[in-house]
C-alpha cells in the first residue's frame, strides 16, 4: 500500500502547515491531520513536496481531505472577519420575463448573484450543534438568528436530514490536495465547479426583455377596416397591436376552427370585424371556400370588409357565447 502524501500537517502548537511553506531548517516531525502519527516533510528540489508518515500507517486520505478542509475555511473566514475583507458567495437566482402580459411569466436564463457573508455572519463555528444536526461548520449572526451550513464533502455528500431541515447549505467537494486552494480564495461560486448551494431560494428577478423575447404566441387579431387574421405572433408585435388600439385575444391554437370562433366572440363583444363567417348569406362546404347566397358565388371570408350585402346575423353564429 502506497503511504499517501499530503500538503499540510500539524506543527507542534497545533497549527496547520503547509508544506510549501517549509524550507530546510524546518525539516522535523509533524503529525499528521487524517490519523495524528508523526509525518515528515520531503522537501525535494525537483519534484513534488509533500509530508510523508514516518513508519507505514493505515491512514485515510479522505478522513486528511476532511479535517483539514474544516481547518482552513474555518482559519480563512475569520481572516476575513479580523481584517474586514468581504467573503463573497454567488449563486444562482431564476429570472422570469412578463413581457407577454403581467401575469404570464417565462423563465428564461437565470443570473448570478453576489453577497458577502461577512457582512450578516459573524461568527464562524467548527462542528456545533444546531438541534438535532452538526454541520461541519456553522455560520452565524450575532443574534443567532440567521445560520448558515458549510458541509466540506469528500466521499459522503451533504445528508438528506440537513437538506430537509430548510437550512441554507454551501456544500465544497474536495477529491485532493489541489482542490484546497479555494479554501483560501475569499469568494465561493457554483461556477468554480465543486460547490453546490441549498435552500438558498431566491426570490425571482422579474424583467420585461420584448426586444429579446423569441416567443411565438397564437393571437387573433382584429385590424382596422374589420379584417382579421389569427396567427403566430411575437410578442412585441402583438405589444405593437395593442398600442395601435387594435383588438388582439391570445388564442391555444391559430387554427381555421379557432378563427371562426374568434370572429364570433369579438363581434359579441362589441368589436367592429367584418367577416363572411358572420354574414346571414354565408354558407359553408367541406372542400369550397364560403359560398355567398346573396352574390350565388365563392368568396375568401374577408370579402365581408367592401361588400355593400354584408348583414351579420347572431343567429348563424356557431358560437353564441363570448
Amino acid at each position: 500500500m502506497e503511504d499517501p502524501k499530503y500538503r499540510y500537517a500539524l506543527d507542534e502548537h497545533g497549527l496547520g502547515i503547509d508544506i510549501f511553506s517549509l524550507s530546510d531548517i524546518d525539516r522535523k516531525d509533524y503529525r499528521c491531520f487524517g490519523c495524528g502519527n508523526i509525518v515528515r516533510p520531503v522537501l525535494p528540489k525537483t519534484r513534488k513536496k509533500h509530508f510523508r508518515h514516518k513508519t507505514q500507517v493505515a491512514c485515510s486520505p479522505e478522513t486528511y481531505l476532511h479535517k483539514i478542509g474544516k481547518l482552513l475555511f474555518e482559519k480563512n473566514y475569520r481572516r476575513c472577519l479580523d481584517l474586514h475583507i468581504p467573503f463573497l458567495v454567488e449563486y444562482p437566482v431564476p429570472v422570469v420575463c412578463n413581457a407577454c402580459t403581467p401575469t404570464r411569466e417565462c423563465k428564461i436564463e437565470g443570473e448570478f448573484k453576489t453577497f458577502d457573508l461577512t457582512r450578516v455572519f459573524e461568527v464562524v463555528h467548527v462542528e456545533k450543534s444546531d438541534g438535532a444536526l452538526v454541520p461541519d461548520l456553522l455560520l452565524e449572526s450575532k443574534d443567532g438568528k440567521q445560520k448558515i451550513y458549510i458541509e466540506i464533502a469528500v466521499t459522503h455528500p451533504c445528508s438528506q436530514a440537513k437538506i430537509d431541515s430548510g437550512a441554507k447549505i454551501i456544500e465544497i467537494h474536495l477529491q485532493s490536495d489541489e482542490d484546497l486552494d479555494i479554501l483560501e480564495q475569499t469568494s465561493l461560486s457554483l461556477r468554480d465547479g465543486v460547490v453546490e448551494f441549498y435552500n438558498f431560494r431566491p426570490l425571482p428577478i422579474v424583467k420585461n426583455n420584448l426586444d429579446q423575447c423569441g416567443k411565438i404566441i397564437p393571437c387573433f387579431v382584429v385590424f382596422k377596416g374589420g379584417n382579421c387574421h389569427v396567427g403566430r405572433y411575437m410578442p412585441y408585435e402583438i405589444k405593437r397591436f395593442k398600442k395601435e388600439g387594435l383588438y388582439t385575444r391570445e388564442v391555444d391554437y391559430a387554427s381555421g376552427q379557432t378563427f371562426k370562433e374568434e370572429v364570433e366572440v369579438a363581434f359579441l363583444k362589441g368589436v367592429k370585424v367584418k367577416n363572411c363567417f358572420l354574414c346571414r348569406y354565408h354558407a359553408e362546404g367541406h372542400w369550397a371556400p364560403i359560398f355567398c347566397k346573396f352574390l350565388r358565388r365563392t368568396t375568401s371570408s374577408d370579402f365581408a370588409c367592401d361588400c355593400q350585402a354584408y348583414r351579420p346575423d347572431p343567429r348563424v353564429f356557431k358560437n353564441k357565447a363570448g
